[in-house]
């Protein structure tokens, strides 16, 4: 049996809605009064719950925008530092991290946020046990409010995403009733 396909149920939906409403259009025989009003209610609490996911998910590509501007700041600081590190002849032109950390500053700038703030923490270790000059220190400072403001950051994802999550997982709850009532 052919699965149904409710990708574009709700557009479906609120079109319907939309022509019903609509003042300029004909209107409706009014034998059709108690099938619209079946209709929506029927598919009113899916729209109303898309509506919601629809804020939740704004909420939360928000709280990641901030997370990918914050990590854009944080890999700025440490092209610095590798800079620095060079300068101070801790690391070599060609791999300034060596014998600190097992990336590259550009696979360590390529790292998923999380594991890229964790990885910057070990670095920063692992230069501290050099001591590097007070330029370098300095730099490395930055560094570590950088990955700490990401941390942050990533931190306040958390409530966004289990809104957006939760009011997801009720939206498409209540796809398939309305999905019978639409006539798919």
């Amino acid at each position: 049996m052919a699965r149904k396909d409710d990708s574009n149920l709700l557009v479906r939906i609120t079109t319907a809605l939309a022509r019903i409403d609509d003042r300029e259009a004909p209107k409706l025989p009014a034998a059709f009064a108690p099938d619209v009003k079946e209709f929506r209610s029927a598919v009113g609490p899916l729209v109303s719950a898309a509506e919601k996911a629809a804020e939740a998910l704004v909420a939360r590509d928000e709280a990641l925008e901030k997370v990918g501007d914050a990590d854009a700041t944080l890999d700025v600081s440490l092209d610095d530092l590798a800079d620095g590190v060079v300068g101070a002849k801790l690391g070599k032109r060609t791999s300034p991290f060596s014998g600190l950390s097992k990336y590259s500053p550009s696979a360590l700038k390529n790292l998923a946020y999380k594991t890229e703030v964790d990885a910057v923490g070990l670095l920063l270790e692992a230069l501290a046990k050099k001591n590097p000059p007070a330029a370098v220190k300095t730099i490395a400072a930055k560094v570590q409010k950088n990955a700490a403001a990401v941390q942050k950051l990533l931190d306040a994802v958390t409530g966004p995403e289990a809104r957006y999550i939760k009011a997801r997982t009720a939206r498409d709850a209540l796809v398939p009733a309305a999905s019978n009532e639409a006539g798919t």
